[in-house]
């Protein structure tokens, strides 16, 4: 005797968030891992000040974020990219954890977002 199946209810997205704006669902908003990988690049970037790693993020990403848990999962990607990059570069130096807190600072504090290693550089020496 073969089962028969009922209609198929469509896909209905929540019209509460609009479309342009990134849902923080577990379908697309970051993964348990993702958050903890950002908070450990964040530490060794020298952004343990949740208010100067709120407004650097904020920067990265290119819109004012309030919780890490609101960006969706493209967003903290590329974010965890960047700060991986940028972890690198600050290794490759030898920043200190101070050096790197100062650098964050200023480079959030000027509204730039460290975008590659000439920039970093250029940053330390106004720090230095």
């Amino acid at each position: 005797m073969a089962v028969k199946e009922g209609p198929k209810t469509p896909n209905v997205p929540n019209e509460a968030a609009p479309a342009d704006s990134p849902s923080n669902t577990q379908e697309n908003g970051p993964s348990s891992m993702q958050l903890k990988l950002l908070k450990v690049l964040l530490r060794n970037t020298g952004m343990e000040n949740r208010d100067l790693a709120r407004q650097y993020c904020s920067q990265v990403v290119g819109r004012k974020l309030t919780i890490s848990k609101e960006l969706s999962r493209q967003e903290i990607s590329s974010l965890i990219g960047h700060l991986k990059s940028l972890e690198g570069w600050m290794d490759g130096l030898e920043l200190s954890p101070g050096i790197r807190n100062l650098v964050m600072s200023v480079a959030t504090a000027s509204n730039q977002a460290i975008s590659d290693q000439a920039t970093l550089q250029a940053m330390v020496i106004v720090v230095s």
